[in-house]
């Protein structure tokens, strides 16, 4: 339950360097860009075994990766997390030579336009994960296989 200004992840900001998150759970933050996280400036991060739940963003409810980030989400839940904009789950924004890349393996993502699209550079790769039932609005994304959605 925290809280970030115009700039920051509510639960979690970092810049350069490398970052690794295990067994954690973000709940109900709040922030512009990354409603619980914000990744930086060409950094590499991994999450493991972590809860997104409920929090709230204006670009991204639970995660932005910006700028030459690559980070890689295993084992992960995301549940009803929300965006002012577009990407309930996952907000990507980079330049063409610094485009960041998220992969998910193994999340259970329950609800929500998980990705924000193509709008901006930037690649998400999902791969043996439980998708939500309903796509629409979820565009621009890599099927990675191996995925399933909650109706099946």
């Amino acid at each position: 339950d925290n809280e970030a200004g115009r700039y920051g992840g509510g639960g979690l900001y970092a810049s350069a360097g490398l970052l690794r998150v295990q067994l954690s759970r973000f709940v109900g933050n709040r922030g512009n860009q990354g409603g619980a996280v914000l990744l930086d400036q060409a950094m590499k991060a991994e999450f493991s075994h972590c809860l997104f739940e409920g929090n709230r963003g204006g670009q991204g409810g639970a995660l932005r990766a910006k700028e030459g980030v690559i980070a890689a989400l295993s084992h992960c839940t995301f549940r009803g997390n929300a965006a002012e904009g577009p990407g309930s789950i996952i907000s990507l924004a980079g330049s063409s030579s610094r485009a960041p890349e998220v992969r998910l393996v193994e999340a259970s993502i329950e609800d929500g336009d998980f990705f924000n699209g193509a709008t901006h550079p930037g690649r998400l790769i999902v791969e043996s994960s439980r998708l939500p039932a309903q796509l629409e609005g979820t565009e621009g994304w890599t099927d990675g296989g191996g995925n399933r959605t909650a109706k099946e």
